[in-house]
């Protein structure tokens, strides 16, 4: 078994059809699990056939969907380990900054055709990033379980904890991808320092977190909130300190975050993935980079 999940179980197989090995994500036969799926599928089918024909913007493939036993099967291609295990392997150590902009560059590649497709994947995190293989660096963005179209956003309750942007807690109904740049930034951090930037231990820890690093929400988003008054309360104006100057910071690291803070809109996405020739020049230099993060990768 490769993961489990509310949705059901993942499972490593043999494809006589396909002569190769396969993952093949197993739906609880429930009704709410089978809708979902339903919609996963139709979303995987035009990521991988409109929007990324040419397998070149690091999603993942689908290749084929069946019902078995009253349970809907979705068979992807078989990859390699997550980016959280990735972190486990080099003891949360961090991975060094030439790889955290190397992984970056493809998921805003990724995002970038989510964005142009009206997609909101609703649940980046390290472990929905894998390694297309032990030798390479190339990633790919999977589970699209949660994933919804921006005009049809139906959940409340989405994203994992740590990666939860502060408009999904406050309970603003019309998000957009925007909480996605908002979970890449903090997989970004967490791929460089080793360990999650805001690890909330309920959504109250976790906005308590992300207020005292980068200060409150703005007051357009406090308005539009319908769980705001859960949360904050009106006070006197502060001193004006943002809680900044209590991070230890790298420069270099700063830099790269501050180009796509996420704003109303989605437009921090405006930083785009490397073209697929730079990416592709760059293919030599992945293996020496990941060698460098001194992580042994083993399929």
């Amino acid at each position: 078994m490769l993961g489990q999940g509310t949705f059901g179980q993942v499972v490593s197989c043999w494809s006589e059809d396909f002569g190769k090995a396969v993952a093949v994500k197993v739906i609880k036969n429930q009704p709410a699990y089978y809708h979902q799926a339903r919609v996963e599928i139709g979303l995987l089918q035009l990521l991988n056939t409109r929007c990324d024909p040419r397998d070149e913007r690091h999603i993942v493939r689908m290749i084929d969907f069946f019902l078995f036993r009253k349970h809907l099967c979705l068979v992807f291609e078989r990859l390699d380990v997550n980016l959280f295990e990735l972190l486990k392997r080099n003891a949360f150590r961090g991975l060094s900054l030439s790889l955290v902009q190397m992984f970056l560059r493809q998921l805003l590649d990724s995002l970038a055709v989510l964005r142009d497709a009206g997609i909101i994947h609703c649940d980046l995190k390290p472990e929905n990033i894998l390694l297309m293989s032990p030798q390479s660096g190339a990633i790919k963005l999977i589970d699209f379980g949660s994933a919804c179209f921006e005009n049809r956003t139906v959940y409340s309750y989405i994203q994992s904890r740590f990666y939860r942007s502060p408009e999904v807690v406050l309970g603003i109904n019309s998000y957009n991808m925007a909480i996605d740049v908002w979970s890449l930034g903090c997989v970004a951090a967490e791929l460089f320092l080793g360990l999650p930037l805001f690890p909330g231990a309920s959504e109250f820890d976790l906005l308590a977190r992300i207020t005292e690093t980068i200060g409150p929400p703005p007051q357009w988003l406090l308005a539009e909130a319908k769980h705001a008054g859960k949360y904050f309360k009106r006070v006197a104006p502060s001193n004006g300190t943002d809680g900044l100057d209590r991070c230890d910071t790298n420069s270099a690291m700063l830099d790269l975050m501050g180009s796509s803070v996420p704003r109303q809109g989605g437009a921090g996405l405006m930083m785009a993935g490397a073209s697929i020739q730079q990416q592709q020049q760059q293919q030599q230099q992945q293996q020496k980079l990941l060698a460098g993060a001194g992580v042994q990768i083993f399929a």
